[in-house]
């Protein structure tokens, strides 16, 4: 399941077949719930057919409360999967002066006992 970036969703690419979960960009407008809720139903239906280990990142440039609090379901729908024998490897990018998105990376990693790889990148809006 893929899709695009536009001014305030983030891009999604999420696939089982070729173990990538993927949320980049901005994330703040009130209808991204729509996405995050698509999301959370694609993780309900495809991650019990997950073989391997699924490599997830994530990297926000703009995020608001909304979209946390629905990035926060998502960890737990990953701790739930785990406690069934589901592997995730976890990376979280932010930005070097984002010490906001630093700490919502560091909250996350706290909350969840899901290992959580948080990397800064270099240039504001640079997108690995």
């Amino acid at each position: 399941m893929i899709f695009e970036k536009t001014h305030n969703k983030p891009f999604v690419n999420l696939s089982v077949e070729k173990c990538i979960f993927e949320i980049k960009g901005s994330s703040f407008s009130k209808s991204v719930t729509e996405r995050y809720t698509d999301i959370l139903k694609w993780m309900d239906k495809e991650i019990p057919k997950l073989k391997g280990e699924l490599n997830c990142s994530f990297y926000f440039d703009v995020i608001n409360s909304i979209s946390y609090r629905s990035i926060m379901e998502i960890f737990s729908k990953f701790s739930h999967y785990q406690e069934k024998g589901k592997r995730f490897n976890v990376t979280w990018y932010y930005d070097e002066d984002d010490e906001d998105n630093l700490e919502n990376a560091e909250d996350l990693s706290d909350v969840f006992d899901i290992p959580i790889s948080i990397k800064e990148t270099q240039k504001r809006g640079l997108i690995p």
